[in-house]
């Protein structure tokens, strides 16, 4: 059968461009998109990735993105024949080749696998590490996440390890199962606790609360550094708005935090309106955070 005869499925009308270094080439054919079955990325979840946004042509923390992406792939021994400028020209490269309509917005998804070769799981028995990049369509959230804000819930999935939780690897299957139980449950997100009862952050996205004009935030150590949480408390501290510090916050601090946000790559920052049976009044500091994060893009 010819590939090119084959009918597009569902979502690959988002895909927009794809580079493989094991072909070493890019197509605009979704139906080309294609990995090897014996990459240990796929068959073993070894390997790392990072989701990085561009808006109006400019790709937004690019450099922070691969510093993280990086970062995680030593954290695994994955070593990289790419340097992060290698990985900059690819980016821009597929940005280019967009139409113009197509530049507007979207993501870069920038996988970086151990490569094919067996079906075991030592990381001896491959080619060696392979870099697959996506770009695809950033669809429009809901108008109503940001204006009445989002309902959140506790999520009953054990939080990971810190080490997999620092690192952002291609094993996403805690995450998978927190974003199963939101669906199920009918809630727009769901918050994850360690096992002292801690909050810990989203399925893919980081969790913060304010009290008084503090924010507080899970320490680093227990969760993944969020590249758009770091910039935003870059940006809140130039401007002086307010107080950030990072502590273990208990669940009860959660539920008397006079504020309670959602924050990540592909959604900016949303507040939370109700969490469980606890309702939240839409902060009044709200839409300068939301100003700040859309302004530095």
């Amino acid at each position: 059968m010819d590939i090119k005869n084959l009918p597009l499925f569902p979502y690959q009308d988002q895909f927009l461009c794809f580079y493989s270094s094991y072909f070493d080439s890019y197509t605009t054919d979704p139906r080309w998109m294609l990995i090897p079955i014996d990459d240990h990325g796929f068959h073993r979840g070894d390997g790392v990735f990072e989701a990085i946004k561009w808006s109006q042509g400019r790709v937004w923390l690019l450099e922070e993105h691969l510093q993280r992406l990086f970062q995680s792939a030593q954290n695994i021994g994955l070593k990289c024949l790419f340097q992060k400028e290698d990985l900059k020209k690819i980016i821009f490269k597929m940005l280019a080749m967009l139409p113009q309509e197509q530049q507007i917005k979207g993501i870069f998804r920038v996988y970086l696998t151990r490569g094919p070769g067996s079906f075991g799981v030592s990381p001896k028995d491959t080619l060696g590490t392979q870099v697959y990049i996506v770009a695809t369509k950033l669809k429009d959230l809901p108008e109503k996440w940001f204006t009445e804000g989002v309902t959140v819930g506790w999520s009953q999935v054990p939080a990971k390890i810190p080490f997999l939780a620092r690192t952002k690897t291609l094993n996403y299957l805690t995450n998978v199962l927190m974003k199963k139980e939101c669906e199920e449950r009918g809630l727009d997100f769901i918050v994850g606790l360690d096992e002292e009862k801690n909050l810990t952050e989203s399925y893919t996205e980081n969790i913060f609360i304010q009290k008084d004009h503090v924010l507080y935030l899970p320490p680093w150590e227990g969760i993944l550094k969020g590249t758009t949480l770091s910039r935003f408390l870059e940006l809140v501290t130039e401007h002086k708005k307010v107080t950030v510090m990072q502590k273990k916050i208990t669940q009860q601090q959660v539920l008397e935090a006079d504020s309670l946000f959602v924050i990540g790559t592909t959604l900016d920052i949303l507040w939370v309106q109700k969490l469980e049976d606890t309702i939240f009044c839409r902060p009044k500091d709200y839409d300068n955070y939301l100003h700040l994060i859309r302004s530095d893009q």
